[in-house]
């Protein structure tokens, strides 16, 4: 049984690579292609601005999903509210 190629995404080059060549806090992967390696840092571009889009909608922050749904900040035009 052989054993596939393995290709990881090299951090501090930008590089890809066939194996384990550099060092473990430099190298993304492994990858089934060197194509899907070359892409490595596309696909953490793209998940980072997905996390960041949720954790702003999850905290209610101004131009987000969820603050379309939060009320105004401020006075309504009601007064203070009071307990009746």
């Amino acid at each position: 049984m052989s054993e596939q190629p393995e290709f990881y995404y090299d951090l501090a080059t930008g590089e890809v690579q066939e194996g384990k060549v550099a060092g473990w806090t430099s190298r993304m992967g492994p990858y089934p292609s060197a194509e899907a390696a070359r892409h490595a840092m596309d696909k953490v571009r793209s998940r980072n601005e997905e996390w960041e889009e949720d954790d702003a909608a999850w905290k209610g922050e101004p131009g987000t999903e969820a603050d379309a749904d939060a009320p105004p900040d401020g006075p309504t035009g009601t007064g203070s509210a009071q307990l009746s």
